[in-house]
This record gives structure tokens, C-alpha cells and sequence, in this order.
């Protein structure tokens, strides 16, 4: 037995068959998930709203060369491109317009959204499916997909195609018109400018002979230069304002405000102006070289960054009105500033002015026509290059119209939900069966603290282990062990296993004799110790046909061994004790011819008095005398301490244990008191050992091609 306990429970062994046993013996906290999991998820999806996906792809292609596609100028480009076109189609803009074609909002079918406070029903659509309801994906050269999911999957054609057809009717008017309002503006600016320069020119040409020098041509310079400004002041003004009517006209339905601090946003404007009027002194004496001129300069960009950067977004806002909005601010920060600027020119001009009064009229007049002269001149070469920017500006409008959108593939009327997918909950739900009961498994075996393994017997408890009894009810008819002989085979697997006990129980040499007189006990009810004892009984009768056995219950209070013979309790063991009954009257005969049968008995009032009486020393000296073999069947130590009262009368005691539920601890306290009572423990028995010891014990072995042949 030594031998086998170390080839097969060596310390670290670990495999397949250890995790099966460990399964098979919870295999309900392992089978119920695995059932009830799928089963839910399965039953819940059929209350899952479906969502239908329906599809349209669009293709960007360039008007002037139909083999170029947007996004050739490389990845950068093309993923910038992909980002502002989609921003676009997402935009609140684009899809009110769908939201107010199908009329979603009076008859939002088919539309899963959830109202917002303070939103009207319309803007909470809008927000659905910007958010849920329609997605678009870049897939590069020029391919976009425009993806609608929603729960009716007529609508879901209806929302991806109206999509599609909203962004590119909207995509046909490009933002050129700002620029043709641009380049007309300064263009007719221009013009005048050109006939005042060709007059100024003419007077001045007239007026040739008289050149003084000195203080005159320097105050002339400044102020030429001063009423430059003042007129480029205005122009700017006037094209910005324009230029800000047009774009509030434009943006009239984009309810968009840009946050920002105004008093920090003055400040800034206030500084701005007054480096500009300082870097503006500074030019007419130095050049642009200069080292001050230079610090001025990075001042006021500096300055620029920073009112930039004050700018905020509005949540929700789409990307165009934010674009607007930021446009819109910008444009009325610089009038702002235009206005205070013209201001302050005109205090300088009124100064340098005041400084040619004591001039002669003659000089005066020709400063007047030099200054006209020089501010015409400026004025019109800086209208000469707004015009030149506004054409390429509007040119580079007109060349985003050389790419159109065609929708290359329609979306189609979906026959199938993409949600739920119940092939993949039910596979889901399987694997999260798998995964809760096999942690289930885990977790109760970690907190099992019963003995599962030969090494772990032996060395827990420090005694011999005589026998390890497979689950021997697991293979009896009808789960049962009614009778003995019935299910009694010399050539079953059970049988082998308590002709081992036997064999070692027989070795035993107690008080230097052979054993004679054994009890079979164990810690706690219902561990199979009175099957056990009836058993082995068997096995000692069929293998020794020459001796007589007896097997005797001394459990007074629950008689049970007699079911395994298939005898009716009559008197017995209580009646022997009170003298009610001689010994040969109350022994019943078996169907095994050498093994005797002494029952509990029919009164079990008192049973620590009899057990206790001086009867019991005279009963086992008469056993003694008739049998070769007495085997007792014990109550369980730790609910009653009746062994305690006639261990003195037999050789030893036999502790039994179910492998896999008795815990340690009781095995343990078991032990301690059968020492403390002075009972010789002989060894222990492992019952129910199919399930928790290694190969060589399990039933499967037994049920092999051997005893198949040998039947």
C-alpha cells in the first residue's frame, strides 16, 4: 500500500484526471451555470430591440481629372480631408434638413431617443443620430460609407440614402460667395482709387516748381503716410463689415455662441493698438531691420496668439458653426479695433498738422497735394494686392467645386438585424457558463478543507491507511444497498478492494496475537461506516469459509445494519444486556452460511447504561467463545461517546472517513478522542474514494476490457 501511495500521489502531480475528480465530485455548481446562463441570455434577447444597418457609399471624384481622387496628396491630407467631409455630413445643419425631409420629428418611428430638458424633439433627434443613428467611415480614394442604425429597417434604408442626398446638394453651393463679394468689393474700391491717383498726379505735376526742403518734406512724408493709414483704416473697415453682414446673413439659423471674456479680450485689443500706433512711429524713422521694430512686431503677434487662443466652443456645436462663430467674433474684434485705430490717426494728423500752420501758403499747398499724391498712391498699390488675394482666394474656392460626390452604391432595404446576434449571445452565454461554474468549482474546492489525497490522509493524521472503498452506491442497482448478497461478487472491483482491507486488517498483531475483536467507527453520521462494516463482514465469510463471523450494532440509538441483510430488527443487543434474551436466541443467521448477524435490539432506552453494564464484559467473553471473528459496527464518535464505554473489550478500532466532505478538522478531533479514551486505533479507511484519489482507485478502471473478458 506504501509503495502504491508513493508512485501514484507524489507531491506536485497535477493532471487532467486531478481537475476531472474535482469536476466530477461539484459537477452541479458546474452544470447549473453552464445551463442557466444560456438559457437567460438566450430567453433575454428576444426582448432586445433589433437594430437594422443600412448603408450608402459615396465616391468623391474630381471634375477635371476623373482619375484623381481626393486624399492623393498624401495620408495627412486624406485623413483631413476624410475628417472635415464627415464633420460635415454630422453636422446639425445636414441632418435637420433630413430630420425636417422625412419628417421624423412629427412621426419618430423606428427612432430609440431620449428627450432632453429645455431640447425640443427635433434637436433630441438631431442628437440620436449624430450620436447612434448615423456613422460615417473613410475608407480612403475617395470611398465614404454613410451607415444608418436604427430599429425599422424601412427607415434605416430611408435615413442612409436622404443623408447622402442632403450633403451633396448642399456640397454643390461651396462658400464662393464670400469671395465673389470679396473681390467685387475691392475691386470697385480700386477703381476709384486709380482715377483719384491719376488727378492727385496731375496737381502735383502742376505744382512741380515749388520744392521747398527741410522740416516740410518730412512733415509731408508723415503725413502722407498717416493719411494712408487712415483711408486703408477705412477700406479694411468697410470690407470687413461687409464681409460680417454677409456671414450673419449666412448663419442667421445657427443658434452658436462663442464664449469668451470681454474684458480680457479689450485689454488685449487696447495693447495691440497702441504697439501698432508705436511700431507705426517707428517705421517713419527706421527700417524694418530695426532692432525695436522687430521687438514691436513679435509683441503684437504674440498678442494675435493669444486672442486666438481665447476663443472657446460650445458644446454641440457642429464644426462649421464653430468655424462661423469664431469667424463672426474675430471679424468684430478687428472693427472694434479698426474704429480705435482710425481715432488715433486722426489725433496724429490733426498734431503733424498743427505743425504746418506757420508755413507759407504756397508750401502748404504743395504738402497738401504731396501728401494726396502719396496716400493714393499706397491706397491703391494695397488694393492692387487685395484684389490679386481675393482671386486666388476665390480660385481656391472654385477648385474645391472640381470635386463632386456620387453615390455609387444605393442602400438597400436590410433583411436582417445586426442586433441582437443570437448566435453570438448563446456562444457568449456558454463561455460565461464555462467561465462562472468552473470559478465556482475553484472557489469551493479552495474552501473545501476535507482530506482528498492518500499523502494528505497519512500525513494529517499519522495513521496506516488499511483500505480505500471506492463509491460503491453509485454502482449498486437502483442506487441502493438493500442486501448484501444481492450486489456481493468475489470478482467485483468492491469486493478486491475489502479483500485488501482484509488482508491488511488481518496483519495487525494488536497485543502480539492476531486480531479478533474490531470496531469500524467514524467521526460523524452518514459516511458510510455501517455499509462498511457489513461488507467487509461478507468479505471475511466468503474468504474464509472455515471461521465464523459476526457482525454486531452497537449503535442503540439508530439500529441500522440489519437493512443490509435484508433482516427485520427484532431482539438484540438491548434485550442481551437487560436479560430479557439469551445470546444464542437473539442471533440471526444470513444468507452467507458462516456469518452471524446480532441487531441493536428493539429497546434503546438508556443506552449509555447498558453499553455501561457488567452484563457487556460477560457478552464479549461469550463471543469470544463462539465466533473467530467479531466485528462491530460503532456509533459515530463525536455526536455520542459509546466506544469510549467497551473499548477495553476489544482489540482496536477502525476510524472510517468519506473522502472529500469530512473536513480535517473533525477527522482530527475524532482521533484526539478516541487517544484521550484509551482506544487503540488500528488505521483508518477512506470511503467514497472514487472521486478524489488517483487513477488506480476509480471505478473506470474496473469497468476495463479485464473484467469485461472475465465475465
Amino acid at each position: 500500500m506504501d509503495r502504491i501511495l508513493k508512485e501514484n500521489t507524489k507531491k506536485g502531480t497535477m493532471n487532467f484526471r486531478y481537475y476531472w475528480r474535482m469536476l466530477a465530485r461539484r459537477k452541479w455548481y458546474f452544470i447549473i451555470p453552464l445551463v442557466l446562463i444560456p438559457l437567460i441570455v438566450t430567453i433575454g434577447s428576444f426582448f432586445l430591440t433589433p437594430v437594422y444597418r443600412a448603408s450608402t457609399i459615396l465616391l468623391v471624384e474630381n471634375k477635371l481629372n476623373p482619375g484623381l481622387m481626393i486624399g492623393g496628396g498624401g495620408d495627412v491630407i486624406n485623413k483631413i480631408l476624410g475628417q472635415k467631409i464627415e464633420r460635415l455630413i454630422l453636422s446639425r445643419e445636414s441632418l435637420g434638413e433630413v430630420v425636417d425631409k422625412l419628417g421624423l420629428a412629427e412621426q419618430p418611428q423606428g427612432l430609440v431617443y431620449k428627450e432632453e430638458s429645455g431640447a425640443t424633439k427635433r434637436d433630441a433627434i438631431i442628437s440620436f443620430l449624430q450620436k447612434n443613428g448615423v456613422q460615417v467611415a473613410f475608407y480612403g480614394e475617395g470611398v465614404f460609407e454613410i451607415g444608418t442604425f436604427i430599429s425599422d429597417p424601412e427607415l434605416a434604408m430611408k435615413l442612409a440614402n436622404t443623408v447622402a442626398e442632403v450633403f451633396i446638394k448642399k456640397n454643390s453651393y461651396s462658400r464662393r460667395g464670400e469671395a465673389d463679394e470679396t473681390t467685387k468689393f475691392v475691386s470697385e474700391q480700386l477703381e476709384d482709387y486709380r482715377i483719384k491717383l491719376e488727378k492727385s498726379e496731375e496737381a502735383l505735376q502742376k505744382y512741380q516748381q515749388v520744392n521747398p526742403e527741410g522740416k516740410k518734406q518730412i512733415i509731408s512724408s508723415k503725413l502722407a503716410n498717416l493719411d494712408a493709414m487712415k483711408v486703408e483704416t477705412d477700406l479694411v473697415l468697410l470690407q470687413a463689415k461687409s464681409k460680417l453682414a454677409y456671414l450673419k446673413s449666412n448663419a442667421k439659423d445657427n443658434k452658436v455662441v462663442v464664449k469668451s471674456d470681454p474684458q480680457l479680450i479689450d485689454g488685449l485689443k487696447r495693447r495691440k493698438l497702441d504697439l501698432e500706433m508705436y511700431l507705426s512711429n517707428l517705421l517713419s524713422r527706421y527700417t524694418e531691420e530695426y532692432a525695436e521694430v522687430i521687438r514691436a512686431k513679435s509683441e503684437i503677434k504674440k498678442i494675435n496668439d493669444e486672442l486666438a487662443l481665447k476663443l472657446q466652443e460650445p458644446a454641440g456645436s457642429s464644426s462649421d458653426n464653430i468655424d462661423s462663430a469664431k469667424e463672426i467674433y474675430e471679424l468684430e474684434t478687428g472693427i472694434r479695433g479698426l474704429e480705435d485705430k482710425k481715432v488715433s490717426l486722426e489725433k496724429l494728423t490733426v498734431q503733424y498738422s498743427n505743425e504746418i500752420k506757420d508755413l507759407p501758403k504756397e508750401e502748404f499747398e504743395y504738402l497738401r497735394l504731396a501728401r494726396e499724391r502719396e496716400a493714393n498712391a499706397s491706397i491703391y498699390q494695397m488694393l492692387l494686392k487685395n484684389v490679386e488675394e481675393a482671386s486666388i482666394i476665390q480660385a481656391s474656392e472654385y477648385k474645391e467645386m472640381r470635386n463632386t460626390f456620387v453615390v455609387i452604391d444605393p442602400a438597400v432595404k436590410p433583411a436582417e438585424p445586426i442586433f441582437p446576434n443570437r448566435m453570438f449571445i448563446i456562444i457568449g452565454g456558454i463561455l460565461g457558463g464555462l467561465l462562472f461554474g468552473g470559478s465556482a468549482v475553484m472557489v469551493f474546492e479552495y474552501f473545501d478543507h476535507s482530506i482528498k489525497t492518500l499523502t494528505e490522509a497519512k500525513e494529517y493524521l499519522g495513521l496506516s491507511i488499511l483500505g480505500t472503498i471506492p463509491n460503491v452506491l453509485s454502482f449498486t442497482e437502483g442506487g441502493k444497498n438493500e442486501i448484501i448478497a444481492k450486489y456481493f461478487d468475489v470478482n467485483s472491483f468492491v469486493t478486491t478492494e475489502f479483500r485488501r482491507l482484509q488482508k491488511n486488517i488481518m496483519k495487525l498483531r494488536p497485543h502480539d496475537s492476531q486480531i479478533k475483536t474490531f470496531s469500524i467507527t467514524s467521526a460523524l453520521s452518514g459516511e458510510g461506516k455501517t455499509f462498511v462494516t457489513s461488507y467487509l463482514a461478507a468479505t471475511f465469510a466468503f474468504t474464509s469459509p472455515d471461521k465464523k463471523i459476526i457482525v454486531i450494532d452497537f449503535d442503540l440509538r439508530m439500529p441500522r445494519i440489519h437493512e443490509n441483510f435484508g433482516v427485520k430488527q427484532k431482539e438484540g443487543l438491548s434485550e442481551i444486556l437487560q436479560k430479557k434474551i439469551s445470546l444464542d436466541n437473539a442471533i440471526v443467521n444470513t444468507s452467507i452460511s458462516n456469518l452471524f448477524l446480532l441487531t441493536g435490539g428493539l429497546s434503546i432506552d438508556k443506552p449509555f447504561e447498558l453499553l455501561n453494564s457488567p452484563e457487556m464484559k460477560l457478552l464479549f467473553e461469550e463471543l469470544r467463545n463462539k465466533f473467530d471473528i467479531i466485528i462491530i459496527d460503532s456509533p459515530a464518535i463525536i455526536p455520542v461517546g459509546d466506544i469510549e464505554i467497551f473499548s477495553s473489550q476489544i482489540d482496536g478500532s477502525i476510524l472510517l472517513f468519506r473522502a472529500g466532505k469530512t473536513p480535517k478538522e473533525i477527522i482530527l478531533r475524532s482521533k484526539f478522542l478516541l487517544s484521550e479514551a484509551g482506544v487503540h486505533l488500528l488505521g483508518t479507511i477512506i470511503n467514497n474514494a472514487e472521486d478524489v484519489l488517483p487513477y488506480h482507485f476509480s471505478s473506470d478502471y474496473y469497468k476495463g476490457k479485464y473484467y469485461s473478458k472475465a465475465k
